[in-house]
């Protein structure tokens, strides 16, 4: 049986990128604000993303850079090829909503490595540039965002995002990427 219970899709398609200021009503996902960040919607197959966000990651989060904000993009592409392969249906037994959140979040953390990995040589990325990522991956970490409670973690620790992105940067196979292999949720 194929992973995750289903087979993947007969052919890849591009998700579209809306940039929206504001609000944005999107096709299959209702309405949401700026406040929400980039986002990406299962239902219409589209990435919203508000450019302000990006002023949010350089002066409030201190995550500046086009690498850093090319991370972001591809994480969001990373839950479209999470929902094109079933990925976003799985739910481990025992393991609450956010638990699975986290699962997912990383999961896209590494497919946005891998992306990286793979337009290493044609965008010329280096060292500095994977520095913004790594700085992006911790700045949005729930722990670095002030969540105390473990319990309420919905995109996993600074620590959980770094690690899941460099794994799909340094090693380039998504593969490498399934989250939901590791059995035990506290080694993710």
């Amino acid at each position: 049986m194929p992973k995750y219970g289903v087979a993947p899709p007969p052919a890849y398609a591009d998700p579209t990128l809306v940039v929206f200021s504001n609000s944005v009503s999107t096709g299959g996902c209702g309405s949401a604000t700026s406040d929400v960040g980039p986002f990406y919607c299962p239902g219409d197959r589209k990435l919203y993303i508000d450019p302000t966000f990006y002023d949010v990651m350089e002066q409030r989060l201190k995550a500046p850079g086009d690498f850093a904000q090319a991370y972001v993009i591809a994480h969001e592409v990373g839950h479209h090829v999470q929902n094109l392969i079933g990925a976003t249906s799985v739910r481990p037994a025992g393991e609450t909503k956010n638990q699975v959140s986290v699962r997912v979040e990383l999961q896209a953390d590494c497919l946005a490595g891998v992306w990286g990995h793979t337009a290493r040589s044609s965008l010329k990325i280096d060292d500095a540039d994977l520095k913004e990522a790594v700085t992006a991956a911790h700045a949005i970490g729930d722990d670095a965002l002030g969540h105390s409670d473990s319990s309420d973690y919905t995109h996993g620790t600074s620590a959980q995002r770094i690690r899941w992105f460099r794994r799909g940067f340094e090693g380039g196979d998504a593969r490498e990427c399934d989250t939901f292999a590791t059995t035990k949720y506290a080694e993710l």
